[in-house]
């Protein structure tokens, strides 16, 4: 009971949360899911998950980035 309900505080949800952000910020709208993963690592940082919150924040700009890349190059290897 006690471990789970210290695993499972309001930090570690905000972290989880915020790398399925950044997982979604590969796959779709990658700036707003990005801006999404990064805000909310930060909110894990804030309350004390450090490690999970600047892990959500890297991979949000990380992916971000790398989505809006492939993003456009498959866009303009559509008009060919």
């Amino acid at each position: 009971g006690g471990s789970k309900s210290r695993w499972w505080s309001v930090g570690n949800h905000l972290g989880v949360a915020g790398l399925v952000s950044a997982v979604l910020s590969f796959f779709f709208v990658p700036i707003l899911f990005g801006i999404i993963g990064i805000a909310l690592g930060h909110q894990a940082v804030i309350r004390g998950k450090k490690g999970l919150g600047w892990t959500a924040m890297i991979l949000s700009v990380v992916l971000a980035v790398v989505g809006t890349v492939l993003g456009g190059y498959w866009g303009y290897l559509l008009t060919l």
